[in-house]
């Protein structure tokens, strides 16, 4: 962009009392761009000014995958939303003022873990409001939805961050803290998240299952404690993170794993050599950190005194070769969110680093529920399901699993699938 500016400063002022400078930027900027076509393919499609994405294309599109997708658009006192599937187009117009606006907000704090879920007046407005949600962004098109197709989410601005997975699909009373029995979206929808629906399109399908998978995995600790003794603690030892390789290992034992555990195997350096090497999965059991100011602020830490860690730009630079990236630290699908081009967290890092697909974190996730769900993540994988479906039993499982007030949605529905 600044060799750009700087090229069309000299062709109106100073071309010619500077060619050779001229010609010097000329070339650099010309040089910049082929390496960008030929390292980074994607960035180039979405450069070139694209004709306007027909519907015809993307309900063939999601024939093929037996999809259906929303394209959510928030205005200044409405939301619109673009629904698709193979059969169906959708364009709904619905009220979202101030009030939704605050409600949100509340809403996904609420999830985040950031209200006390004992008071039973924060009880009965999570039950209100996640029913309400639910009828302004699913239900003015759930009968057109059918549980066997993956629902593709592509939010925007406030919705970020939301958890669909835990709206309320009917209106309850009387459950108390038995989250256990509480309709969620995830008892009757797949869902994944994506940036754009031309994304989407661009992408290769990721529909492909795991039987032996190569495993690339950092523990930010060595030694599991067990789990109803764990605790998170910020940037310091987080023992969950042992269980979620140990899981790993017992989900696979036969596969090519490379996993290392704490501040003496864990390290930078380890994965910035072994990523020239391709895997299917990539896991990393880590402390993370994002900026909703900064977008180039997003980063992951590795263990040691100090700790050392990359960033996610850092990441997209090196190109990475792998079909899965697993994200079990906290707030790797948050970030800055830029107007007129979305959401910039580490989820986007890895795909733009050329990873097919990403299960990351909408909030700062709990140690102990974590490598639970994770356990069972791993277990659904080996049974050859598809890595989104996988993830929603994997979810379902460890409701079922739990006392009525371990099912909160803070503690299972904080990861999501990004990707194809």
């Amino acid at each position: 962009k600044e060799l750009n500016q700087k090229i069309r400063k000299l062709k109106q002022h100073g071309q010619q009392k500077s060619p050779y400078l001229f010609n010097q930027l000329l070339q650099a900027a010309t040089q910049l761009n082929k390496e960008l076509e030929q390292d980074y393919p994607l960035y180039q499609q979405v450069k070139i000014k694209q004709p306007f994405l027909r519907t015809e294309k993307l309900q063939q599109a999601l024939a093929d995958e037996s999809s259906a997708l929303i394209n959510y658009f928030l205005m200044e006192e409405s939301i619109v939303f673009l629904f698709v599937n193979p059969d169906t187009v959708i364009f709904h117009r619905g009220e979202w003022g101030e009030d939704e606006q605050t409600q949100l907000r509340w809403f996904k704090g609420f999830l985040a873990g950031k209200h006390d879920p004992f008071k039973e007046k924060n009880i009965i407005r999570y039950q209100q409001l996640g029913h309400q949600f639910y009828q302004k962004l699913i239900a003015p098109i759930d009968t057109h939805l059918s549980p066997a197709q993956e629902l593709i989410i592509i939010p925007q601005d406030q919705l970020h961050s939301l958890a669909f997975d835990a709206l309320l699909y009917k209106p309850i009373t009387n459950q108390g803290t038995a989250f256990n029995r509480y309709p969620y979206l995830i008892q009757q929808q797949t869902i994944t998240y994506n940036f754009s629906a031309r994304t989407w399109l661009h992408q290769q399908p990721n529909n492909q299952t795991f039987n032996s998978p190569s495993i690339l995995a950092y523990a930010f600790s060595k030694n599991g404690t067990p789990i109803a003794e764990l605790r998170s603690q910020a940037k310091a030892a987080i023992p969950g993170t042992a269980l979620e390789l140990k899981a790993i290992d017992k989900a696979f034992p036969k596969a090519d794993k490379t996993l290392r555990f704490g501040a003496e195997e864990a390290k930078l350096e380890h994965f910035l050599k072994a990523i020239e090497e391709p895997y299917d999965i990539f896991h990393f059991a880590l402390h993370a950190d994002s900026d909703q100011s900064n977008r180039l602020n997003n980063i992951i830490y590795f263990p040691g005194n100090p700790v050392d860690s990359i960033y996610g730009y850092e990441l997209i630079a090196r190109q990475l070769k792998g079909r899965l990236a697993v994200l079990a630290s906290c707030k790797t699908a948050t970030g800055t969110v830029e107007s007129g081009e979305g959401l910039y967290s580490l989820s986007r890092a890895f795909l733009l680093a050329g990873v097919e697909g990403v299960v990351s974190s909408h909030w700062e996730i709990d140690d102990r529920s974590t490598s639970e769900l994770i356990d069972f993540f791993y277990q659904q994988l080996k049974q050859q399901k598809s890595t989104p479906n996988a993830l929603r039993q994997a979810k379902l499982e460890y409701i079922k699993a739990q006392s009525k007030f371990d099912a909160h949605p803070y503690y299972w529905s904080g990861l999501g699938y990004w990707g194809e």
